[in-house]
């Protein structure tokens, strides 16, 4: 589900309103779910950062 909520929320520019009725989901879910998954992206980000600058070394 994160991949669609993020996939409808970024490049299609839908609100959390209408991704939940788009999915039959309570707009709260779809935005936790948002929000999960560019935590992810935050984390993922920086531990290929971690990853880059230890194989310069």
């Amino acid at each position: 589900m994160e991949s669609a909520v993020s996939y409808m929320k970024d490049s299609c520019g839908m609100t959390y309103h209408e991704i939940a009725l788009a999915l039959n989901r309570d707009d709260r879910t779809i935005w936790t779910v948002y929000k999960r998954s560019l935590q992810k992206k935050v984390q993922n980000k920086s531990q290929d950062k971690d990853q880059n600058t230890g194989e310069k070394q």
